[in-house]
């Protein structure tokens, strides 16, 4: 249960350092109890299921020191090769003095593309003019420049913060009792990007779901019969359709995007009430790549809603819908335009669009997969002694997962916008691997799923996260928290037998001992929750039978995700004795009832090959595509 009585560790002020390490990206490598729910796709859970493996970890955690305050420098402008960049302004004036066009065509080359929700015209002439002072529009001016600033210059520069500061004055309670397309946009900038940026996502998703509202106030998830009619008559009036169609289609991308690793549900953004058409391009070619951007990004946002749904109702889901719901993701990258897919190199905002947008399509489909690592991870059994529908999920992981590392780290064009999104998503493949060098399972063959292969895709990562310090404000700080958790799986630990071992020597070590002990061990007691004994789940002369095993397999789906949401080990208390009984219920993950040990010489069928995966004689359909 989210800990209510702890104090808050979200930022109090608008320093950026303060914000870096709340308790929601699992920066500050906390192990108190979360001040705010979390479900199964965030980093808490995978930070949860480590300390379950080696509950002494929490104590290495600890002991990391807390990240100082960067030190603020002059600006910076962009490196010369990059596409776009400013001259830094004098740093005795600040932002102040900074041309205010050169801040908003750095907002427009980097982050309209991915959620165009203004009038670029208008907003440009408005600026220009400088006519309007009313607090509406200084709030969504202000936010405008801060993101401007953010594309502007490198990681180490703070002057956004004071545009941020800015627009936050302009806004109150009678701001949000009034309605307004501009209040919107305002509240989408904010919490769709800025405060994300900030690594302050319990106030983002805060400040989205007023948007969403607001917008539900205005009626612009609805398609009117009238607006067809009127839009046919008149160029005017079409463009502003479309411009309330490209505003809910944006805040729709935004929210998804902010929830996908929060676990949290979507509260109904996306169903039969949403009514709202696509935008359409009207003949001018920028105009339409940034409605082919949104289109592209609300179709994949709607499967991820899917999925993340799908996770907030049930940690683990069946077979069947999350190899559904992985083909729906394939398929809608496989169908992308050409403009959207290619590698070729191209100007931006193509090539931040289409890099960031492959990036969330291998993020989704690692977290769509994550949960039965975890669920694996938790039950200490060996890899052999899984089903082969839990083997090819935990395997598709884990190769999305190192495709991941391995494309952000090749990645040779960079900016504030891709920058900041490497660093975030690369952390979430990256725990993938940190996983597996806990999990340290001899039995698993994978190629990726060896201690040496983990090793060596976490240091790859690192590597690249090295290379991103000036893309991000925490892309630092994630590099200390990666290194970290590294150290930590390379110590020394110990086993059930007292043995001690590190890394993937923890479950080899005392193999003799084990299989001398196995049989009574496991007739009279029930083994460490902590512990993996391999040699008792393989020994024949301990476990004639699959039954026998049973009791290692099934801890219902409800109780991991209470221990990794609420936080509490002593709701384990009860459990364990159900998790270790005699007399076990029907094993299998996937709710298909008992299933026998599938071989060890098992082979996934090739990438978009339909095959049948056979149990016992009995024909299990399989769609598999790594």
């Amino acid at each position: 249960m989210p800990d209510d009585s702890t104090e808050s560790r979200t930022c109090r002020s608008p320093d950026l350092v303060a914000a870096v390490s709340d308790d929601v990206n699992a920066l500050s490598l906390s192990t108190k109890r979360p001040s705010t729910y979390l479900g199964i796709s965030s980093v808490n859970a995978v930070m949860r299921v480590i300390m379950w493996i080696d509950p002494e970890s929490s104590q290495h955690f600890s002991r990391a020191p807390d990240p100082q305050p960067l030190p603020k420098r002059e600006k910076q402008p962009l490196p010369d090769n990059c596409s776009w960049s400013l001259q830094p302004p004098p740093s005795t004036a600040g932002h102040l003095e900074v041309n205010p066009m050169e801040l908003t065509n750095a907002y427009f080359a980097y982050f309209h593309s991915f959620a165009p929700l203004l009038d670029e015209h208008l907003f440009r002439e408005t600026v220009l003019v400088r006519k309007r002072s009313d607090p509406r529009w200084l709030a969504l001016q202000n936010i405008v420049f801060a993101l401007g600033s953010i594309a502007a210059y490198t990681a180490d520069d703070t002057s956004h913060e004071s545009y941020y500061l800015k627009a936050r004055h302009y806004l109150s309670l009678d701001t949000l009792g009034n309605p307004h397309l501009e209040t919107i946009q305002t509240l989408a900038l904010m919490g769709g990007h800025y405060l994300h940026y900030m690594s302050q996502p319990n106030l983002a998703h805060s400040l989205m779901a007023v948007a969403l509202r607001m917008a539900t106030v205005l009626g612009l998830h609805k398609e009117f019969i009238g607006n067809q009619e009127a839009a046919s008559q008149n160029s005017q009036r079409k463009f502003s359709v479309d411009l309330r169609r490209r505003i809910w289609w944006s805040l729709f991308c935004l929210d998804t995007w902010g929830y996908m690793t929060l676990g949290r549900p979507s509260m109904g953004r996306w169903g039969p009430g949403i009514t709202a058409k696509l935008p359409h391009n009207h003949g001018n070619k920028e105009l339409a790549f940034y409605a082919l951007s949104l289109v592209e990004n609300t179709r994949f946002c709607k499967i991820a809603t899917q999925v993340g749904d799908a996770l907030a109702a049930s940690p683990i889901v069946s077979y069947q819908e999350m190899v559904s719901l992985d083909n729906q993701l394939v398929e809608w990258y496989d169908n992308l335009p050409p403009l959207l897919k290619d590698h070729e190199p191209s100007a931006d905002p193509v090539s931040t669009t289409r890099t960031v947008m492959r990036w969330r399509y291998q993020s989704q489909r690692i977290l769509l997969h994550r949960p039965v690592l975890l669920s694996y991870a938790m039950r200490r059994i060996p890899y052999v002694a899984l089903r082969t529908e839990e083997r090819y999920a935990i395997e598709r992981c884990r190769m999305v997962a190192n495709e991941t590392i391995r494309d952000v780290a090749s990645t040779t064009r960079l900016n504030q916008m891709t920058g900041w999104n490497a660093v975030w998503l690369l952390f979430q493949a990256t725990l993938v691997p940190l996983l597996g060098l806990f999990i340290a399972d001899g039995t698993a063959t994978h190629a990726h799923a060896t201690s040496d292969s983990c090793r060596n895709q976490v240091e790859t990562a690192i590597v690249a996260l090295e290379r991103l310090e000036n893309w991000s404000p925490t892309a630092k700080r994630t590099l200390e928290v990666v290194s970290r958790i590294l150290e930590t799986s390379q110590r020394p630990r110990h086993t059930s037998v007292g043995s001690c071992t590190s890394g993937s020597d923890t479950h080899t070590a005392g193999m003799s001992d084990q299989s001398a002990t196995a049989s009574s061990e496991t007739s009279n007691t029930a083994p460490s929750i902590h512990t993996m004994d391999q040699t008792a789940v393989l020994s024949n002369a301990a476990f004639p039978s699959y039954q026998n095993i049973a009791p290692y397999i099934q801890p219902s789906p409800q109780q991991m995700l209470d221990y990794i949401t609420w936080g509490d080990n002593n709701i384990w208390s009860s459990v364990q004795e159900d998790f270790y009984t005699q007399q076990p219920p029907a094993v299998g993950m996937f709710g298909q009832g008992q299933q026998y040990l599938k071989p060890l010489d098992h082979e996934p069928p090739a990438v978009g090959e339909r095959a049948g995966v056979y149990d016992n004689g009995l024909e299990t359909p399989n769609i598999v595509r790594f």
